[in-house]
This record gives structure tokens, sequence and C-alpha cells, in this order.
């Protein structure tokens, strides 16, 4: 939601800004200046709704953004006054959001949530589209964040949980888009180091990608050719199992270590081990691989 508010403050120089946000978020996005944080408790109960109202008694709004599906937001919003009300259109606004609002953005499909959320600066008229999240950090959570992610290396930050439960993935999941950027981030290494060994070379080592710069031998093409059907009969596999599969098979890991990394019970990773292995082995036969 930060750069749709940034979107608007440079749209409109002289307006203010009151932001009504949970008190976990306000620990981060209090840092942000020019905005006027109300933080709330969202399990507050009926207590933080009469707290609300005392805050909000007597002050009136141009616009309310009602940009959270949630019915306790809605609820929330009950108690800001403004004529206007924008929220989701009829087909998004899960828990009858449409019904505590008095306009809508437009409707669309398959959105990814930042364009979902550009929606309603469209709505607005504002067609500035520069996302801007320059949250002024102190200089201690700078330094604590230069310790756990170095620098000169590239990172991938995980964020293993959510709030709503429905929204947070299985461990075998993680487990899974884990390995497969650990697989892209390898093969990005290996474009980069021929490209250090190879300058000469006009694709840079994009040819890597189709198994080497000079003729292929049938060896490397056997080899290529192996790791593919692998690559397939994995993806055959049902999620819990192939994470399994993988972790025992190609990272090494013993059962113990499975199951304490993907918090499941030692018999549940020896019975997907199982399973899971007579799958690939039916997957490669039918490929035609070997097993």
């Amino acid at each position: 939601m930060l750069p749709v508010v940034r979107i608007l403050q440079r749209a409109w120089p002289a307006t203010r800004f009151t932001w009504v946000i949970g008190r976990v978020e306000a620990r981060l996005m209090q840092l942000v200046p020019d905005i006027e944080f109300i933080a709330v408790d969202r399990h507050g109960g009926t207590g933080e709704l009469l707290r609300l109202r005392h805050l909000l008694a007597g002050r009136r709004f141009d616009l309310l953004l009602h940009m959270q599906l949630a019915a306790r937001a809605s609820l929330l919003s009950l108690l800001v006054r403004a004529p206007v009300k924008l929220g989701f259109d009829r087909r998004r606004a899960r828990e009858l959001q449409w019904l505590f609002t008095t306009h809508s953005i437009a409707t669309r499909r398959r959105e990814h949530v930042l364009d979902a959320m550009l929606g309603f600066t469209a709505a607005l008229g504002v067609p500035d589209r520069e996302l801007r999240w320059d949250i002024p950090l102190p200089d201690e959570a700078l330094d604590h964040a230069s310790r756990l992610i170095p620098d000169d290396r590239p990172t991938l930050v995980i964020s293993p949980c959510s709030s709503h439960r429905l929204r947070t993935w299985s461990a075998a999941g993680y487990a899974a888009h884990t390995l497969r950027a650990k697989r892209i981030a390898l093969g990005r290494f290996m474009r980069w180091r021929h490209r250090r060994r190879h300058p000469e070379e006009p694709d840079g080592g994009a040819s890597l990608e189709r198994g080497s710069v000079e003729p292929p031998q049938p060896r490397a093409l056997a080899h290529k050719e192996a790791l593919s059907r692998l690559d397939r009969a994995l993806g055959e596999i049902e999620v819990g199992r192939r994470a399994v599969v993988v972790l025992h098979e190609i990272e090494e890991m013993t059962a113990p270590e499975i199951a304490r990394a993907l918090d499941i019970p030692l018999n549940t990773v020896y019975s997907r081990l199982r399973v899971g292995r007579e799958e690939l082995t039916r997957a490669l036969r039918e490929q035609g691989g070997a097993t």
C-alpha cells in the first residue's frame, strides 16, 4: 500500500494523509514521514472500536481508500466519515466489502496484487505508476541487515509465514521452491563464470543453456537428457513426497534431518520417501529412462 500512498503524495502535495494501521505494522511504517498513523489492535474487540471512535470523533475526510478486504477492516471503516469510500469491485470485494463502500475500482481479472492496488490510483485519475518503498530505516536496522545479508553476494530471502494460515505454504512447498531457486541461481553462476572465462563469445555464455558453445559430445548430450527426464519425473510426484525425495537423494539429508526441516514425523519421512521412490521409478520407466 505504501507505493500507492507515495503516488498520491506526489500527485496531491498539499493533501494530508491519515493511515489507520495495525499496531504491528505501525512499528515499521511510522518511520515514513508526512503521514499520520492511527495504530489499532486488530484483536482488541469492542474496546478497541470505542477507542478508535473516540479518536475519530468530529473528524471528516474527503476520501477513504478501503484497501483491506477483511470484515474487521470494513467495521472500522464505519467510524470514518467521508463522502467517498473507494473499495474493490464487486467481484473482488470479498467478505461483503462492497456494502461498506460508495465507489469501486475497475474490474480486472487475474491481476497481481500490486496492480490491483494501483487500480485505486487509476480510479482517482492519477496515471503515475512509479513505485517507491523508501522507508527511512535507522542505522542500527541497516547494520543488522548487513550482518545477516552481505551485499557482496546474491541472497534469496523467504518469509515463511503469514498472519493468515490460509496464505501460509506448507514446509514441503517452501522446500520445493527453495530447491528450484537454488537450481536457477546455480545456472546463473555458471553463465557468469563462463563469461569471465570466455569474454570473446558474443552470446555471453547464453549457449550454455543449449548444452555447450562447441558441438555437444554424445556423453554430454546423454547426461543432459537424463537430467531432463529426471526433472520431468520429479514434477509428476506429489509435492510433499517430491520434497522428501529431493532432500534425501539430491541434497543427501538424512531422514531425521528432513523430519526436523519439514517439521513432520520421522515415520512420515520414511513413508513419503518409499512411495516417492516408487513413483519416481515408475515415471522414469514410462519415459524410457534409467532407474
